[in-house]
């Protein structure tokens, strides 16, 4: 069936919604229009193609979505889905996320997003979070046996707190787009790499700082364009498969102390 469409929002609680978004044009289980405000307590979204989606076209817009005490499985698309135009402001609290395609995602190259989640679980996702120019943060929550955990982008700083990594194939992906993070008290083990996975092309100049000896990680080559300066702080590791390398290195303004750069062969014992 189609789903529910919420032209000016609404509120669920202790309501469960299963196999929509399928039919009549609609996309997901509830479809929020831009510019309103969609708050969940106690609600469960199973086996949809999208649980809740953000839907439209408008540019100068803010839409808003608050979850609290939600489980969001086994939906072939995204939990939360905020990828439209315009900004979007998405909180969750002590929910969990299984088995859909992305946990959260909130994207848009365009706009400033916020994302702030805390106490909730992400399992068995293709990704659990993933989240474009966003501020907010994610804090004492669990990512497990994910394929990816965290994916960033953007110009951004983002809060990173209080989490356990563990299982996933990557814990952490980081646009290289000059994403900062404010990383502590989290607990990354037993990935099958624990690092930061870097995606793209450093287009911006940008600095790399060390996170809890986290290495980075680069599994496709790796590109400074002319003119940019990448930037490596003190105590850097940068790891990467075999055969694969950092281009245009002359435009790497490294620390004063050392900054290794190794190669790996996954699988290998020798994972970071």
């Amino acid at each position: 069936w189609g789903g529910i469409y919420l032209a000016n929002g609404g509120e669920m609680a202790y309501t469960e919604v299963r196999y929509a978004g399928a039919g009549w044009g609609r996309t997901a289980a509830v479809e929020v229009a831009q510019g309103s405000h969609f708050s969940a307590h106690n609600a469960t979204f199973y086996h949809n193609s999208n649980a809740i989606a953000v839907v439209g076209n408008a540019v100068e817009t803010v839409t808003a979505i608050e979850l609290t005490d939600c489980t969001l499985k086994d939906n072939n698309g995204a939990g939360v889905y905020a990828g439209t135009p315009g900004q979007h402001s998405v909180t969750v609290d002590n929910s969990l996320f299984s088995g859909n395609g992305t946990g959260i995602w909130v994207q848009n190259a365009s706009s400033p997003q916020h994302a702030t989640i805390r106490n909730s679980l992400f399992t068995v996702n293709s990704t659990g979070i993933s989240v474009e120019n966003a501020s907010g943060g994610v804090y004492a929550s669990v990512f497990a046996t994910n394929t990816v955990g965290l994916a960033m982008t953007g110009q951004m700083v983002y809060a990173v707190q209080d989490n356990r990594f563990t299982g996933n194939q990557q814990p952490l992906h980081m646009g290289a787009t000059g994403v900062q993070l404010a990383f502590q008290n989290n607990t990354i083990e037993n990935n099958t790499v624990n690092a930061i996975k870097l995606l793209g092309n450093v287009n911006s100049d940008w600095t790399w700082v060390e996170y809890a000896n986290l290495p980075y990680y680069l599994e496709t080559n790796l590109s400074v364009a002319s003119g940019v300066t990448l930037t490596v702080a003190p105590g850097v590791v940068v790891k990467a498969r075999e055969g694969v390398y950092g281009y245009a290195w002359p435009y790497v303004a490294a620390s004063h102390m050392p900054v290794s750069y190794t190669h790996l062969t996954l699988p290998t014992s020798d994972l970071v």
